[in-house]
């Protein structure tokens, strides 16, 4: 767990998924489904659990959240590794007041670190992602259609203005087809 001040009693966390207690992915999991209503699901996680998570903390409480897939994909001809941001939420009562944009930071920082090509994520609403540096990607997409830990094959379809990329080494090119290699983040 590597620790970061976002303000005077808030502290942006790291966690390694399996190190997780059922206390703190209870806490994730209420803060997910009060941020998607049209998404609940009884656990801490939609599709997939990520390897990484990050967590914002006022005192004991969960107020912010953004989980990581760790895992390469392929872009055109090439294949780049990837952090996959899954599940940004931020409290209701506490929106507006930069936890996100220090998520996102926390999860850049660590994918620099760690020698990672990009960012990536699907939004529906995009503005929180353009303030922090990604670019939206319109591309054919390839991935494993998951739904309630059921595999229904690989779609392939046309992404406009939900594919949002940020560059984090120099030598990408994200032109081409895009195959997720797996489930969509």
């Amino acid at each position: 767990m590597i620790g970061r001040k976002v303000a005077s009693r808030m502290q942006i966390q790291r966690y390694i998924e399996h190190e997780l207690g059922p206390e703190v992915l209870s806490s994730i999991q209420r803060l997910r489904n009060a941020c998607f209503p049209d998404h609940q699901v009884p656990r801490s996680y939609g599709k997939q659990l990520p390897h990484i998570r990050f967590l914002a903390h006022d005192a004991d409480q969960v107020v912010g959240h953004l989980g990581i897939d760790h895992r390469v994909m392929r872009f055109g001809d090439r294949v780049h590794s990837v952090f996959g941001l899954i599940d940004l939420c931020v409290a209701e009562d506490r929106r507006s007041q930069g936890i996100g944009s220090a998520l996102i930071d926390a999860a850049t920082k660590c994918a620099t670190g760690a020698g990672i090509d990009l960012l990536l994520l699907i939004a529906h609403n995009p503005r929180i992602y353009t303030r922090n540096g990604f670019i939206g990607l319109d591309a054919k997409c390839s991935w494993l259609r998951i739904d309630e830990h059921t595999n229904y094959g690989v779609a392939v379809e046309q992404l406009c203005n939900e594919l949002m990329v940020k560059p984090l080494s120099g030598n990408l090119n994200l032109s081409g087809p895009v195959d997720f290699l797996g489930y969509m983040v």
